[in-house]
């Protein structure tokens, strides 16, 4: 049995007429939430020009890296939802990361006039990779549509001008006096968690340590493949389905060394009417499951929840 089946996107042919790629696809998003895309249409060259450029930023001086970051760890700048976040002391999630997606957001709940490193290329380099994931993103989501049996164009309008977070993520190592711990005494920079969104798609260098939990209640490393595109599904995306697609409960194993992952997570408009997807729970507020809500709101209530926005919460992220 293959945990987390290798889907060759064949550098995604047109759809609806490739039914047998509809099927598969569809088939391991309903069974293991988590796939392994090759083929997937972005250049290894661009993947790699975005890793040296995480590399080269995670490697200045904290005092250099903090300039670029959110209000809530520098008050002087207005950026206040995305930006540079650094590791948090004590904080179970023990990473440090940048994160952008399109400004043209009227929502003045999320502010983003951000301040981009001054590393040649980093710029246009990191914006490159998130339109390229966007269209990879709407490809997704139209299969996956299709599958559940909708039209080709299912939520595309939505997704149009969306909020999608693209996030350069760097986990220094093993600090296991700060690091979560499971009861078999292994650390964690991230706990379990589901993604809450749509879609993610991950970028995850050779180092390891992203684990799923399946349903014999055993968690399984997601290995790293060269070239590859990790695909995960979100809560939103599984309530949508009826549950027919899988939102995976999924952490990361604190690495002995660095470790360097781009997730991109796929999100609509502000605007986007959706389902509330929970039952109750603090996060819930006067929200019922099944509610509909701005895509906007759900979101301000769901960052409330992460250590960028939170100190000293678990933030969820590969």
């Amino acid at each position: 049995m293959s945990y987390f089946p290798a889907m060759d996107l064949k550098n995604r042919p047109d759809l609806p007429g490739n039914q047998a790629l509809i099927e598969t696809v569809g088939k391991a998003a309903s069974e293991s939430g988590f796939l392994i895309l090759t083929n997937h249409g972005i250049q290894q060259g661009l993947s790699d020009r975005c890793f040296s450029m995480c590399q080269e930023f995670f490697d200045l001086q904290s005092e250099a890296k903090i300039k670029f970051a959110t209000q809530r760890f520098l008050p002087s700048n207005s950026n206040s939802y995305r930006g540079y976040f650094p590791v948090i002391a004590g904080d179970p999630s023990q990473k440090e990361g940048f994160e952008f997606g399109q400004c043209s957001s009227p929502d003045s709940r999320f502010p983003e006039t951000l301040r981009w490193p001054e590393i040649q290329g980093f710029e246009a380099t990191l914006k490159k990779m998130h339109a390229e994931l966007t269209r990879l993103g709407l490809y997704m989501l139209s299969l996956l549509g299709l599958y559940l049996g909708h039209r080709q164009d299912w939520m595309q309008k939505d997704f149009a001008d969306g909020m999608s977070t693209f996030r350069i993520i760097h986990y220094p190592g093993n600090t296991q006096s700060q690091s979560f711990q499971s009861p078999n005494e292994l650390t964690y920079s991230t706990p379990d968690h589901t993604d809450s969104g749509f879609i993610t798609l991950l970028f995850q260098d050779n180092t390891g340590g992203l684990e799923a939990l399946f349903p014999d209640g055993q968690w399984r490393e997601v290995p790293p493949t060269e070239g590859a595109i990790v695909m995960n599904l979100g809560d939103l995306l599984a309530f949508l389905s009826g549950h027919r697609l899988k939102a995976t409960r999924h952490r990361v194993r604190t690495p002995s060394g660095s470790r360097l992952s781009m997730p991109f997570f796929f999100e609509p408009s502000p605007g986007t009417l959706i389902p509330w997807p929970y039952k109750g729970g603090a996060i819930s507020g006067s929200y019922r499951e099944g509610e509909l809500v701005p895509y906007a709101d759900f979101l301000e209530k769901k960052i409330q929840s992460f250590g960028e926005y939170s100190v000293g919460s678990s933030r969820k992220d590969h």
